[in-house]
């Protein structure tokens, strides 16, 4: 038995036995401890096996066999490969293909990639945007105020090949390693290209008149908060909160390395009855509320795999008891942004209407930054502002 053949049984043992508990990053490590007789070679190919499989196995019903394996493999690749060689030489014969022409030859309709069509937002329903799961999306990069020479500077000097999206954003690989070449959240911010746009509403705002009092109300790991503190140069009050006393814990640690010092973090579920007040108002809100995360799937396809249609309704009712709650703290001539990184109307478009219909509150700019034209994620910000009295 060939190597690959050997590779793909390994790959399709991984498969059968993950349930989607943790991220398949993580099970893969966990199985590669364990089974230390694969070197480095055979974890990239095994690897890479098992996440062609979660990018393309909808189009094959989730079927778990050698063949749809092999068939993921086919549609996820754009060059030939010896394991297709290997297994299947009339597929590898034709892997350079549109996969447009990919699908047709495997009889298979476009939309099968990503069976839930009749969630998505008009914006994302067309072949393209189903052919983005079939592709790792770049790694982004975010230059900090001021670092911008030093960064180019390292990054020409180790070879590392990158694509400059714009002033502040880089583009590289997802393999790319930057271990001891650039310092993250100190000289850089690892930020997707669409979270870096979504406060781009600010830009035409005369953002250095007044000392802003900012309240990131569903924090996570502080990205969208360096993001504004960037934008404002430190021109803010901030207040970080979250559900997770272990997040703000993280983020502290890098809030130091980032440079930010006065700022205050308290632990907050904005979904219970009994939260605690927040007996303050806010200039701005953010409000980057738990998703499904759609918008990032083919970054992590496994998600796709495994997602419940079921579970949808749950994450709508507890962005509408998030957004409510942030909008009572929301000053007058404050701004709300509303962000996910969702690609479903039920979480975008859907609670947009629903917030205009229960509250005082007046729509701005509603957008979805389509990462998948610039492989990278797809992201949906609403800004919001109080209705004048």
């Amino acid at each position: 038995m060939g190597f690959y053949h050997h590779y793909l049984a390994t790959a399709l043992n991984i498969i059968a036995v993950y349930n989607g508990d943790k991220p398949l990053e993580f099970h893969l490590k966990k199985y590669y401890s364990l089974n230390k007789k694969h070197g480095s070679k055979d974890r990239k190919v095994i690897s890479d096996i098992c996440y062609s499989y979660f990018r393309a196995a909808q189009a094959f019903g989730k079927g778990l066999n050698e063949e749809n394996i092999i068939n993921c493999f086919f549609l996820t690749h754009q060059s030939e490969h010896p394991l297709l060689l290997q297994l299947k030489p009339g597929l590898n014969s034709r892997v350079i293909e549109t996969v447009g022409e990919k699908l047709k030859y495997l009889g298979i309709e476009p939309q099968k990639i990503f069976p839930f069509f009749s969630l998505l937002s008009n914006d994302f329903k067309n072949n393209p945007y189903y052919f983005s799961f079939l592709n790792q999306p770049d790694v982004f990069l975010r230059i900090r105020p001021g670092k911008k020479t030093v960064v180019l500077q390292k990054l020409d000097e180790n070879n590392i090949e990158f694509i400059q999206k714009d002033e502040e954003c880089i583009a590289l690989k997802n393999a790319t390693q930057l271990q001891n070449i650039l310092v993250a959240d100190k000289e850089v911010i690892i930020q997707d290209y669409s979270s870096q746009q979504v406060l781009k509403y600010l830009d035409g705002l005369p953002l250095e008149n007044k000392k802003w009092k900012v309240w990131d109300c569903c924090s996570g790991s502080g990205g969208k908060s360096l993001l504004l503190y960037d934008k404002l140069k430190a021109n803010l009050q901030l207040q970080v909160s979250d559900i997770r006393e272990s997040i703000l814990k993280n983020l502290s640690l890098r809030f130091g390395v980032a440079g930010v010092k006065a700022y205050k973090t308290f632990v907050a579920d904005l979904t219970a009855e009994n939260r605690p007040i927040v007996n303050e108002f806010f200039d701005i809100i953010l409000c980057d509320v738990p998703c499904s995360g759609s918008g990032t799937w083919a970054r992590t396809p496994e998600q796709l795999f495994f997602f419940n249609e079921n579970n949808l309704a749950g994450f709508t009712q507890r962005q509408q008891q998030i957004l409510s709650h942030a909008i009572s703290c929301l000053d007058s001539n404050g701004l709300l942004f509303y962000i996910t990184c969702s690609v479903f109307a039920a979480e975008n478009e859907n609670i947009v209407q629903w917030a205009l219909s229960k509250h005082n509150i007046i729509l701005q700019q509603q957008q979805y930054f389509k990462g998948y034209l610039q492989n990278a994620d797809n992201m949906f910000v609403a800004v919001f502002k109080m209705r004048p009295c």
